[in-house]
């Protein structure tokens, strides 16, 4: 009985060291495509759009339709793994998208997330990042941001190979079959309240190979998106220092956590 007391007071310690991580998209800072530019200021390393304009608060829905809306940005790849190697053996991915706050009610269940690891990339090489809470890039503050689905000035997307296509779900569909992206059009989700700085609603979507797939591959975005008519309009662009735009959760499973308590009562039990 004394173990069994034991092992639940390592639980209890071990737990929350193993708590799931939150790993953020890359952070604010000088747009390298624009190196040596003295009038460069920061940047957020965060795309959004609905349709084919850009948005700093997209609405996901209409994946492979004209209506598509999604949420991407890059993540630092080294991050993501160490995030990984801390959780275990056993360990699962989501990505997060919170709702505007403003949006009080609960996401609908009718809700279809798509979440993907993007390898691609534009046809000028040039992409446009949103600027803080901006709808088009901080740089070049172009109109035409809102007339090309996402990319800067006048460019189209390309996938892995190089070969220029019209639409983001074209470029990274292309990529699927050769390994190159990832994309899951069905994965489970769930939501809660976040509550950190303000009352949101946030889906919680599974994406363990999709994460896994990003940080073993060249792609180079992580993006969330969904299936028909039903959307939720999501945080984007620097919302609260990024706190609530798309991001990623690293979760322990509980196979590791008690493999921990196990080890902390065999150290418990040898300084006995």
């Amino acid at each position: 009985m004394r173990h069994f007391l034991m092992v639940g007071l390592v639980l209890a310690v071990v737990a929350p060291l193993s708590a799931q991580t939150i790993v953020q998209h890359l952070p604010a800072s000088p747009d390298p495509q624009y190196a040596g530019d003295p009038n460069q200021p920061d940047i957020v390393w965060t795309l959004g759009w609905s349709g084919y304009n850009g948005r700093s608060k997209p609405t996901l829905m209409g994946w492979g339709e004209s209506s598509c809306g999604v949420a991407a940005a890059p993540f630092d790849k080294a991050e993501l793994q160490a995030a990984i190697d801390a959780a275990g053996a056993g360990w699962s991915a989501q990505i997060l998208v919170t709702q505007v706050n403003w949006v009080s009610t609960p996401i609908p269940m009718q809700f279809h997330p798509v979440v993907g690891s993007a390898d691609v990339g534009s046809s000028d090489g040039l992409i446009a990042y949103q600027g803080d809470g901006s709808n088009d890039h901080p740089i070049l503050q172009d109109a035409a941001f809102n007339k090309t689905h996402r990319l800067a000035p006048q460019a189209s997307w390309t996938d892995y190979a190089g070969t220029t296509m019209a639409r983001f779900e074209d470029a990274v569909v292309a990529g699927v079959g050769v390994g190159a992206s990832a994309l899951d059009l069905g994965p489970a989700w769930s939501q809660f309240l976040w509550t950190d700085i303000a009352d949101s609603w946030t889906v919680e979507i599974d994406a363990t190979s999709i994460v896994q797939h990003y940080v073993n591959s060249d792609a180079l975005l992580l993006f969330a998106g969904a299936l028909g008519d039903i959307g939720m309009n999501v945080f984007g662009s620097n919302q609260w220092g990024g706190q609530a735009d798309i991001r990623v959760q690293i979760t322990p499973e509980p196979v590791s956590l008690a493999l921990l308590a196990m080890g902390g009562l065999v150290a418990l039990r040898r300084r006995r």
